[in-house]
């Protein structure tokens, strides 16, 4: 199956349930469901025209985040419950939904402009870890040799 070269808003919303797999099935979401998801994706992607989200990892990325959201507000209302001696935890799908969220965000992280990793040289003056006799005074200010 070849990568994607682009996507249309269908597109999109197919591969949004598709992301969410047997999830979308248990908890009743279709393609239909992901409209304002595709328009939030834009959004975050920065463009009006998702043709213009020529980006397709970023833009796949963007749209698992806002899949597994959509996921997570439509199981919101549930709540665990017991009847007739049986025990009901519905929110245990909120819990799985929040781990896959989490996921699907670490995985655009480097998509996001505010994620930024510098690395930079540090001369270490003094090694913290040298070893002094117990009662030595020492001089933090100084290069020990």
């Amino acid at each position: 199956m070849p990568v994607p070269t682009s996507y249309t808003e269908d597109t999109l919303k197919t591969f949004m349930i598709t992301a969410l797999s047997k999830a979308a099935t248990a908890i009743g979401l279709t393609v239909s469901d992901m409209g304002e998801a595709v328009i939030q994706t834009l959004v975050e992607y920065g463009v009006t025209d998702i043709t213009d989200a020529t980006n397709i990892a970023k833009l796949r990325a963007l749209a698992k985040i806002n899949a597994w959201r959509t996921a997570l507000a439509s199981v919101s209302a549930d709540y665990n419950f017991a009847d007739a001696g049986a025990r009901y935890d519905r929110s245990q799908v909120s819990m799985m939904i929040r781990e896959y969220l989490k996921g699907a965000l670490l995985e655009a992280l480097p998509y996001d402009p505010n994620y930024l990793i510098e690395v930079d040289r540090v001369d270490q003056v003094q090694d913290p870890y040298e070893f002094h006799e117990p009662g030595t005074r020492v001089d933090m200010r100084s290069p020990h040799t």
